[in-house]
């Protein structure tokens, strides 16, 4: 392989390498009409997962974007003991007792792997034509191609549904997915920051 050709296949295997170091991106979203929104200055965040571990690292992040926005999070990990049933009537008289206006769920929905084919590349590179143009004119330019191959990946499909205090609905909800994520505390930071960004465009928050 030339010169050229190997710089084209590392080209390639960094595009790759970026590639794959995970995405979030919101697929799904809705939101109450009738839903009059007003200033909110407490958010209870419950995350639900078998990893008691996780939900803190959820809690944590999901309080930490509030925070930005001048909004008191209560991570559900302070108010519901871990792989513990949700206890309804603790939430509301917490949530009561706290002045709390919003409460926030998040699940992981599934978790699958997926498979694509990532087609090989082709592109040209001229034939040796130092010596002028009648050597290049009888010359003709060869192609270089690397091959097509295979490649699986993980998507990891999470929800959030936002809950009024004030009338006991569903006001918001969204569903985001991420794939290949780098590692579970990156996941769970980007998902975070796209979810309270996207709550906060929708107006419940109080404002737009």
């Amino acid at each position: 392989m030339n010169r050229i050709a190997k710089l084209a296949c590392g080209l390639l295997l960094c595009t790759l390498a970026v590639s794959c170091g995970g995405s979030t991106s919101m697929i799904g979203m809705w939101s109450d009409p009738t839903y009059q929104s007003e200033p909110v200055d407490k958010v209870l965040v419950v995350g639900l997962a078998e990893n008691p571990t996780n939900v803190r690292i959820f809690e944590n992040a999901m309080a930490k974007q509030l925070k930005q926005r001048k909004i008191t999070a209560i991570p559900g990990t302070s108010v519901f003991a871990d792989n513990a049933p949700i206890d309804t009537t603790v939430g509301r008289k917490y949530c009561v007792e706290n002045g709390v206006d919003l409460v926030t769920i998040t699940r992981v929905v599934g978790v699958s792997k997926e498979t694509e084919y990532v087609p090989g590349t082709a592109y040209y590179t001229p034939a040796p034509a130092y010596y002028g143009f009648y050597p290049y004119y009888y010359s003709s330019y060869s192609m270089v191609s690397t091959p097509g191959y295979m490649r699986e990946y993980t998507v990891g499909t999470v929800e959030t549904n936002v809950y009024s205090l004030k009338s006991e609905k569903l006001v918001w909800s969204g569903q985001s997915q991420t794939v290949d994520p780098s590692s579970v505390n990156q996941a769970i930071d980007d998902f975070a920051i796209i979810f309270v960004g996207e709550m906060a465009k929708s107006g419940i928050f109080g404002k737009k």
